[in-house]
């Protein structure tokens, strides 16, 4: 039976225009509560700031603050390994970089548009 606005006999479509697809929206992950919680991270970042400023706090948790800081608006600094043997051969080791590696399995990447096979 056709839906009111169709013509008879057509197949009635799932999705109908001007209606969303997902009416309850996405759903909130633990990130999402966080952002929203902290006004996209600006009260922990003020919160860091605030102890390294305060001389108040102990010197080892204004290094942690501003460590967590560094880290966060500058990123992690990578580690250089070298291993040696007996031979005296040396081999630099990089660090594995997985965000690297799995970004191309992401929804959307270069991968999803290969031809499967």
């Amino acid at each position: 039976m056709a839906s009111p606005g169709q013509a008879p006999g057509s197949i009635a479509t799932r999705f109908q225009p001007g209606h969303s697809g997902n009416p309850g929206g996405r759903r909130v992950t633990l990130c999402g509560l966080i952002r929203r919680a902290t006004k996209d991270g600006r009260e922990l970042v003020d919160f860091h700031l605030a102890v390294l400023r305060d001389p108040q706090h102990p010197l080892r948790e204004r290094l942690t603050a501003a460590a967590w800081l560094a880290d966060r608006g500058f990123g992690k600094s990578l580690e250089r390994l070298e291993v040696s043997s007996p031979g005296e051969h040396v081999f630099p080791v990089e660090p594995f970089d997985y965000a690297a590696a799995v970004a191309p399995l992401a929804p959307g990447s270069v991968g999803d548009r290969l031809p499967p096979g």
